[in-house]
């Protein structure tokens, strides 16, 4: 399956997704059973999604040989709670959590999902998953994992009610950028690969966990309501926040403000098609928006604030 010009130019990077399940159902327990339900769940979307059991030929095509997903099981000797409210958080005991971190050639050999179920002693489940973002944006993510959500309720008999007609008209949608942003020729190779020069690099890193609570998002979507932004999204004041802080930051660094720039992914689909499209379409359909902060510039304030206010509405992870 040829890729859309969008997808040629993302490399084989993986993104991490970590979902916590407590207990809540003493009599429930994660055993045999349940586990290969989860699998025949897991086979059944991967069905729908098939493009994602395939493997990537070159950077231009993928190989729809339905080789399959790789999907682990870990028991984890500690109780979950005490691993998320740890403080400080031992951020590197969550890399454990997740499946696939190993880059390897070639490159024909690399799953595009993999799956990682961990069974905590409390009874509570961490299913984390590693997906090729070459083909794969957060709402192609979201998509397949509600789309696994909804056929694991089904399978383990939680809920006799059949999903809606409009959401089975919908995934019919598979790949449909293989014939809207398609084109006869492919992308020179020092286009296609400039994702993994640029991002894939080896070296050391820092990673941080900033955690926002309901009331702490109530509170600074309180101070970002101004007359032009009545009523600020999650996205509005959680960017606004962390864009005034970081820019604080740099400031004490260098002793003066320093030009700032703030991107977002926006999700394509239901601006630039028409009719929009599916959401439950594969692909890399997203755009960045991006905006800048000059210190000297006049009128800089109200302008950056005019383009973060339109991505209400957008897809923005």
């Amino acid at each position: 399956m040829k890729l859309s010009l969008f997808d040629q130019g993302d490399g084989l990077s993986h993104v991490p997704i970590i979902l916590y399940y407590t207990k809540r159902d003493a009599n429930f327990n994660i055993n045999e059973k349940v586990i290969n339900q989860l699998k025949d769940s897991l086979s059944k979307t991967l069905a729908l999604f098939y493009p994602l059991a395939g493997r990537v030929k070159d950077r231009f095509s993928i190989d729809c040989n339905d080789e399959g997903v790789l999907f682990s099981t870990t028991r984890v000797n500690c109780d979950m709670a005490n691993l998320i409210t740890t403080q400080p958080p031992d951020l590197q005991s969550f890399s454990a959590l997740v499946p696939y971190y190993v880059f390897v050639d070639p490159r024909d050999k690399v799953v595009q999902v993999a799956i990682q179920l961990n069974i905590f002693t409390c009874g509570g489940v961490v299913i984390s998953g590693c997906f090729m973002h070459k083909i794969m944006d957060g709402a192609t993510i979201g998509a397949f994992l509600k789309s696994w959500a909804s056929n694991s309720i089904a399978r383990l008999g939680l809920s006799s009610s059949p999903p809606p007609e409009e959401e089975k008209e919908e995934k019919k949608l598979v790949y449909p950028g293989i014939s809207m942003i398609t084109s006869k020729q492919t992308l020179p190779a020092d286009h296609s690969n400039w994702p993994e020069r640029m991002l894939l690099r080896e070296g050391d890193g820092i990673i941080q966990r900033f955690l926002f609570k309901s009331e702490a998002i109530f509170t600074l979507k309180a101070k970002a309501t101004s007359e032009r932004v009545p009523n600020p999204t999650r996205v509005e004041a959680i960017s606004g926040f962390i864009w005034k802080h970081a820019m604080a930051a740099s400031k004490a660094v260098w002793g003066m403000q320093q030009p700032s720039m703030l991107s977002h992914q926006m999700d394509l689909r239901r601006k630039i098609f028409e009719p929009s499209l599916s959401k439950y379409s594969i692909g890399n359909f997203t755009w960045k928006v991006v905006a800048h902060y000059y210190p000297f510039a006049e009128k800089v304030e109200e302008e950056e604030e005019e383009k973060i206010t339109s991505l209400d509405g957008f897809w923005v992870y």
